[in-house]
């Protein structure tokens, strides 16, 4: 069933999304050669959190991470880990703010 949404619940879905764009520009602020997909999620994580809300993946069904993050021809919604960024890769950043 779809519930109708009130003020108060588009409210919040308004600062979600802000802060979910803020969170995206600080993360594409800290790409760049070297860095790994890990400390990007760890950027997102401690933006998310230090503006008073929670990554919506982390914990769903079991995933430890704030993002999906893919590098070049990965498909989306890559798992975070110790792989590096290189000069010229395309990273794809996929993430939800509760």
């Amino acid at each position: 069933m779809i519930r109708k949404k009130n003020f108060d619940d588009i409210a919040g879905i308004e600062r979600s999304c802000k802060l979910c764009f803020l969170a995206l520009r600080q993360v594409a602020k800290n790409i760049k050669p070297g860095i790994t997909t890990l400390e990007l999620d760890e950027v997102a994580k401690d933006f998310i959190e230090k503006n008073g809300g929670r990554g919506s993946f982390l914990g769903y069904r079991g995933y430890e991470y704030t993002t999906c993050i893919s590098i070049n021809e990965e498909v989306v919604h890559g798992i975070s880990s110790s792989k590096g960024v290189k000069q010229g890769d395309l990273v794809g950043i996929d993430l939800g703010v509760k």
